[in-house]
């Protein structure tokens, strides 16, 4: 297809878009439209369309941007914790917890703050990056700030009184500090051994998996119980001095 310009005596050029066929061996022409009350500007847009060139002028005027949220910081936080694969430590089946929870976490570290800004940040009418979008938590509360302030109220209670509950069992039973040290432990061996990485090496070799996993374990509650024996022996020194 093509636009062309047929004179007319008397009178202005006709503008008509036509295309040409082949039929029986001969190139003919046959007219589709009559562009002639069209204006010249979109008259020579569609030639321009027509052509495969691109369009004149500047397009950035066409639209108006009401809002534009920072995406980079997410997109790099958010992806090296799929590297990581820590929604799957948190929980091996998808959930909605799962990604509340990993939410909390990114924002920790995109912006740290207090609960009430992390929730107002990913919120949609109050969202300060993408983050509530890209892992679908926006709706958290859907759309009743009421919601998260009752959520706050309950959790920042359980927080506290958990995190001295926590404290008085551990002065307690001291062998809680070794439970935790192993599952982390335990963790850090089981992201070595995933690492598509390291496949080549560990995936022929089941014993190195399981020594991997060993030397860890065994090593972090070494070095904790030998910590443990020489803090008291130093300060034993230090007040006999």
């Amino acid at each position: 297809m093509y636009v062309t310009r047929v004179p007319n005596r008397g009178s202005p050029p006709a503008v008509l878009l036509r295309e040409s066929y082949r039929e029986n061996g001969q190139v003919k022409t046959r007219t589709l439209a009559n562009l002639s009350r069209w204006p010249e500007h979109k008259v020579d847009k569609l030639q321009r369309a027509l052509k495969g060139l691109p369009a004149t002028g500047d397009l950035a005027g066409a639209f108006d941007i009401t809002r534009s949220l920072p995406h980079g910081h997410v997109a790099a936080v958010v992806g090296t914790a799929e590297k990581l694969g820590m929604a799957t430590l948190i929980d091996p089946a998808p959930s909605r917890n799962r990604d509340l929870v990993c939410a909390i976490l990114a924002a920790a570290v995109i912006e740290p703050g207090s609960k009430l800004a992390m929730a107002r940040g990913l919120r949609i009418q109050t969202a300060t990056s993408t983050l509530g979008a890209v892992l679908g938590v926006a709706g958290a509360a859907h759309g009743d700030f009421s919601l998260v302030v009752i959520g706050l109220l309950i959790s920042v209670p359980i927080v506290v009184w958990g995190s001295t509950l926590v404290l008085k069992l551990v002065e307690r039973f001291p062998v809680i500090i070794y439970l935790g040290a192993g599952v982390l432990a335990y963790t850090a061996a089981h992201m070595i051994v995933a690492e598509p990485l390291l496949d080549p090496l560990f995936d022929p070799h089941r014993i190195a998996r399981v020594a991997t996993y060993a030397v860890l374990i065994v090593g972090v509650l070494a070095a904790g119980w030998w910590t443990a024996r020489r803090t008291p022996s130093t300060h034993s020194h230090s007040s006999a001095a």
